[in-house]
């Protein structure tokens, strides 16, 4: 008996410890189970969201990167960086009960919160699809889930959803300060969901049924497709917005290096101008010349600028034996020592304009001076017009003997424009006497000044017409213009700020022409900043055409006086100025109080 009993405990007894081993293994599963989920969320809760969070896809998988391709960095004007969120009002809304908590963690509204929605919505889609294939199955498949998801979570380095499957959504504007919480690993006390910033695991709760699983699947891609909508529509606002509603002007791509005061006092150690430019027929005809002298003695003005050299290559000036012998000479001014003499009559600064490398008639006569095409021939711009090459010695020896007859004539000083080269057409055909880049031909048009301080007396100011953008540009334009090398050789420079030219958006403006002041405003304040004590230099040249009045010429002035500048010309194509915003006592109520009339 003894025995019969010792054998059935030897034979009972591998079965009744394999029995407790499955009771432990059971017990230890569920554990783990439940164990595992706040150590996941730890790590992908840490940090996400803050300035020390792994960027989103920065460790991703190819599966995951495909999910969190960045989107295109917005500029920081167009993308404001977003506000930081209530941590408090963060705490109370994460109170919630897991089944009526919002969806969503997308945290703030920014482009790293925008690579995470991303991300988030492919991997709920992905996970609810697995979950609608066996809604059917046991809490043992959803929590296999609920690991998988946190883990891809983990690897791309983004806050995870709660295991009920809540999806990321942008449709709840009051999101944004739980979102900020839980991407910033905070949790309430009493938070009954599993959060990515989760971090007690005794308030960790496993779903509860297939059913429960079915019903978070839906809303879990209904989320997810209201916060891609939600994001396409966001995006398409934004672009209306920017087409519709004009932008403050906000470039700081200079920064004044030295004070104000000191560019101040350089401006006023210059001579301040008021001008107007008058073609070379009017100025050269004694009656017309008469006319427009009376107009401006009752006005602010004390300059003239007179075209003597013209864009289509004519040279009005008597005397200039090259410019005769290519026929290039049109008899607007007979005899230039006469008009001279008349405008300095009546305390007159008189400038003289010469075009340099547009031209119509050096190029043709000699077609070893021009610009020439890659075959030999003569290049020519859109509108069918020559130039001569800018590289060619006797091209500016051709220019300064226009010059030189202009200092003869009793000129004060000489004005270059088009000191540049070709804008229009398909200028990469172009090529010069020397081989050409972009290097060299900045450093070319200030030899030229070089050259011409040499040649033309030193009492005699020299000076270049610019584009009026050059006073923004970060580079010469593609037309060699560079503003502080220019302004280095040249007395004076004069760009051209007429606010018609300037394209609609330019400054953030709808439509320049109509705010003259802020054209010029904005054009001016860079120039400042890029020119420093050299700003002094400058006179621009305004706008008096395209229907402008009183008032807005008047802007102009008033914005240049406001930086600093008190030198200016007007331009009009036809002679015909607002002669009414110039008479002193309306000059100085409406436009510049600090005026002095000339002694």
């Amino acid at each position: 008996m003894k025995n019969v009993v010792l054998f059935s405990f030897f034979l009972l007894l591998p079965c009744a410890a394999a029995f407790l081993h499955a009771e432990e293994s059971s017990s230890g599963s569920s554990d783990s189970s439940i164990n595992s989920v706040p150590s996941v969320s730890a790590e992908t809760g840490a940090g996400a969201g803050t300035d020390n969070a792994t960027p989103a896809g920065k460790n991703d998988t190819p599966e995951t990167k495909s999910a969190t391709a960045p989107e295109p960095a917005s500029s920081p004007e167009k993308q404001p960086s977003a506000q930081p969120a209530d941590t408090k009002s963060a705490q109370a809304d994460n109170t919630e009960p897991a089944k009526e908590s919002p969806a969503g963690n997308s945290g703030e509204k920014s482009d790293t919160a925008d690579k995470t929605a991303v991300a988030d919505n492919s991997r709920d889609k992905t996970s609810d699809s697995g979950i609608s294939a066996n809604e059917n199955k046991e809490n043992t498949a959803k929590e296999e889930n609920t690991v998988t998801k946190q883990e891809d979570l983990k690897n791309s380095g983004t806050a995870s959803t709660s295991d009920t499957g809540s999806a990321d959504s942008s449709d709840n504007k009051t999101e944004t300060t739980e979102n900020t919480a839980n991407s910033a690993g905070t949790a309430s006390p009493d938070s009954k969901a599993d959060s990515a910033g989760s971090s007690s695991p005794a308030k960790t709760v496993p779903a509860k049924s297939s059913k429960s699983n079915t019903k978070t699947s839906a809303s879990s891609a209904k989320s997810s497709a209201a916060a891609k909508n939600g994001k396409t529509e966001t995006t398409a606002e934004k672009k209306q917005a920017e087409k519709t509603k004009p932008r403050k002007y906000t470039d700081d791509r200079w920064v004044l290096k030295i004070s104000s005061e000191a560019v101040k006092e350089a401006v006023e150690n210059k001579p301040a101008i008021r001008g107007v430019h008058i073609t070379a027929w009017v100025a050269g005809s004694t009656p017309l010349r008469t006319q427009i002298i009376n107009n401006i003695k009752k006005t602010v003005l004390n300059t003239v600028v007179i075209a003597l050299k013209e864009m289509d290559g004519a040279v009005y000036i008597k005397g200039v034996e090259k410019a005769e012998k290519y026929k290039a000479y049109a008899g607007a001014i007979p005899n230039p020592e006469k008009m001279v003499e008349d405008f300095k009559k009546e305390g007159l600064y008189t400038v003289g304009r010469i075009v340099l490398f547009k031209d119509d008639i050096l190029p043709v006569r000699r077609p070893d001076l021009s610009v020439k095409t890659p075959e030999g021939n003569i290049w020519r711009d859109r509108k069918g017009k020559t130039w001569a090459d800018q590289y060619s010695k006797e091209v500016w020896d051709y220019n300064i003997a226009v010059a030189l007859r202009a200092v003869e004539a009793g000129f004060d000083e000489i004005q270059f424009d088009y000191i540049r080269y070709p804008s229009e057409g398909k200028v990469s055909l172009c090529r010069y006497s020397v081989p050409h880049n972009w290097d060299k031909a900045r450093a070319n048009l200030a030899e030229f000044l070089r050259y011409a301080r040499e040649k033309i007396p030193e009492q005699i100011r020299i000076s270049a017409d610019v584009f009026g953008l050059t006073t923004s540009a970060r580079d010469d334009m593609g037309i060699g213009q560079n503003l502080p090398l220019i302004a280095q050789y040249a007395d004076y420079v004069y760009p051209m700020m007429y606010p018609s030219h300037y394209y609609p958006g330019h400054y953030g403006l709808k439509n320049p022409n109509a705010e003259p002041y802020k054209v010029i405003n904005f054009g001016l304040r860079d120039a400042m900043a890029r020119l420093e004590l050299n700003y002094a230099k400058l006179r621009p040249y305004l706008q008096d055409f395209s229907k402008y009045g009183p008032h807005e010429v008047g802007e102009q002035i008033r914005a240049l006086r406001k930086n600093l500048l008190h030198s200016w010309v007007l331009w009009s194509p036809n002679n015909k100025y607002t002669w009414s915003a110039l008479y002193p006592d309306y000059y100085k109520k409406n436009i510049d109080p600090t005026y002095v009339p000339d002694k």
